[in-house]
């Protein structure tokens, strides 16, 4: 489940890859709705919801819990410039088979966060092929992260504080990729980055990060100045980490 906007250069690369790595179907809750349907017209497994703002991304996520219970086992929650990337399976159904427990209501996987990889402006080939440098793993920011859901284990009726995570019924968990359970924070900290993580192409280029502040957050409607891309891109490109463009290359030829 995304919240859409302003994403024509990435979208079908999203898809692409995560078809590849196992997703069965997308519910994007678009923006620009009448583009997207014509974009996607006749795809099965891509559902397009019309979302005009000023609705908020976590509105979005409540809205997925109410009207899609029981479609499938795990809903993702991540954005268009994010990737669900299995380490050692091709299929992320792989990795989440372990976690199909009762107790169990949402798994959350950190961050791994890329940086602009020196480019000023916007390059041929796609996200995956030009952005292979990242922080660290332990960078503060890497406690962030995306989650999967059980929506039948979700509150339909409690939007979340936090678009990072859902609200799940007090008689379930969520837990990290080690089974550590999180109570109700967004945050998995330490980070743990072994069985899944959240590839997450937070600036790209500084021209990439022009149109994407430009836009607003989609979380709160802010806007974000350039100073941001600076503060990120400082540190965010400390590690070479070959291992999404490898896997794209490889499934997605």
């Amino acid at each position: 489940s995304s919240c859409v906007k302003g994403e024509d250069d990435y979208i079908d690369d999203f898809v692409t890859i995560h078809r590849k790595l196992g997703v069965e179907h997308f519910i994007f809750w678009a923006r620009e709705f009448d583009s997207m349907k014509s974009r996607f017209a006749g795809q099965d497994d891509i559902t397009i919801i019309n979302f005009p703002e000023p609705r908020r991304h976590v509105e979005s996520y409540l809205e997925c819990a109410r009207s899609f219970q029981g479609f499938s086992k795990w809903t993702a929650f991540i954005d268009i410039d994010q990737v669900l990337f299995p380490v050692n399976k091709i299929d992320i159904k792989e990795v989440m088979k372990e976690f199909d427990q009762d107790l169990i209501g949402q798994v959350q996987f950190n961050w791994e966060t890329f940086g602009s990889n020196g480019h000023l402006t916007k390059t041929e080939g796609n996200t995956y092929q030009r952005f292979t440098k990242r922080a660290l793993s332990t960078e503060p920011m890497s406690i962030h992260g995306q989650s999967l859901c059980d929506l039948t284990k979700v509150i339909p009726n409690r939007l979340s504080d936090d678009p990072h995570r859902q609200m799940i019924m007090p008689q379930f968990i969520s837990v990290d990729e080690n089974f550590r359970s999180l109570g109700k924070t967004p945050f998995i900290n330490p980070p743990s980055q072994n069985k899944m993580f959240i590839p997450h192409y937070y600036v790209r280029s500084a021209e990439e990060w022009k149109h994407k502040i430009s836009k607003g957050r989609c979380d709160t409607g802010e806007f974000i100045d350039m100073g941001y891309f600076n503060d990120v891109d400082r540190i965010a490109n400390a590690v070479e980490d070959t291992r999404i463009k490898k896997k794209k290359k490889k499934y997605c030829a």
